[in-house]
């Protein structure tokens, strides 16, 4: 999950530069993945997370990842005419 939040963070950096207002979207979800990256290593450093809740813990991110995916697609690709 930190790996992927530095990644979204360096991609936004590029979309800054390149003057892409995509930069807000991948900005956020950057932040939210180093959250729950922060709070899966935190659970993983202090033993809290084992066995059934360690994996129940995973499927509920991976769920959460790829709903906040299809949002976030279905947000950036929206036609909404002329306003």
């Amino acid at each position: 999950m930190i790996s992927s939040c530095v990644g979204m963070l360096a991609l936004s950096l590029k979309f800054l530069v390149d003057e892409n207002s995509l930069y807000i979207p991948v900005v956020v979800f950057g932040i939210i993945s180093l959250l729950l990256g922060h709070a899966d290593l935190k659970g993983y450093e202090n033993k809290t997370l084992i066995e059934k809740k360690r994996i129940s813990r995973h499927l509920t991110h991976m769920l959460a990842g790829a709903i906040a995916v299809v949002t976030a697609v279905l947000f950036v690709n929206a036609d909404v005419g002329s306003v």
